[in-house]
Parts: C-alpha cells; structure tokens; sequence
C-alpha cells in the first residue's frame, strides 16, 4: 500500500499540543481525514481519528456522549457512568487505524517528514 498524498494544515494554536490536521490518500484511491499531528514531551505523534464514544438512552434510543447526564434528544436523566472503569478508558474510539507496526512507522514518517518541510519553509519565510 502507497502513501500517495499528504496534506497538512497547520493548528491555529487554540490547543497546545495539536500541531497540525492531516489527510492522505492511500493508493489514489482511499482517503483518511482527521489524523493530527501532536507535540507531547519534546516528541512529535501522529494520533488517529477518532470519535467519542456513545450510549442509548433507555426511553427514545437516541444515542448520547458516555459522560452526559441528560439526554440530546428528550431530557431523560441517563444512568451515571462517571464510574465506570470502560467508560473511563473508552471515552474515545479510532475511526481507522494501521493494523501492522511497520505501517504505523511507515506512515508516521511520511507525515512528519512532510510537516517538517512545510515548517522550515513556513520559518525560511518569516
């Protein structure tokens, strides 16, 4: 499989770990949007895209984020799951993620390779 294309928009700096957004496509024919670029203890990562986890409420179905004590749809109080140890770790879940470690590596340097070069010559203008 090919990384045939990576775009990276820089963050607008309102969180300060997030770097910057990415989207590739894979083999000119697949794409992934949402991967971010984060800076956490002089490293920079790649992180997947992910969604926040969510739970029916017992009266309508209506689906509702883990932690929310009322539901979206109709109001109805939801069961505490504040402790909840799955809840807890789960809050969020991948959307899609390489399943084989070299592929994570492969990828992750493509990305950070590509964000390096827009940073130099984001500075080389400055």
């Amino acid at each position: 499989m090919n990384i045939t294309e990576i775009r990276i928009t820089p963050a607008d700096g309102r969180e300060k770990s997030l770097v910057a957004y990415c989207s590739l496509t894979l083999d000119d024919c697949f794409a992934v949007h949402d991967l971010r670029v984060l800076q956490k203890r002089e490293r920079l990562f790649v992180a997947m895209p992910c969604r926040k986890r969510m739970v029916p409420c017992p009266d309508c179905a209506a689906k509702n984020i883990v932690h929310a004590r009322y539901c979206n749809f109709c109001g109805s109080t939801l069961a505490d799951r504040s402790r909840d140890e799955f809840a807890e770790r789960r809050l969020y879940v991948d959307v899609a993620h390489p399943v084989k470690e070299s592929f994570r590596n492969e990828l992750e340097h493509a990305i950070l390779s590509k964000c390096a070069s827009i940073q130099s010559f984001v500075n080389g203008i400055e």
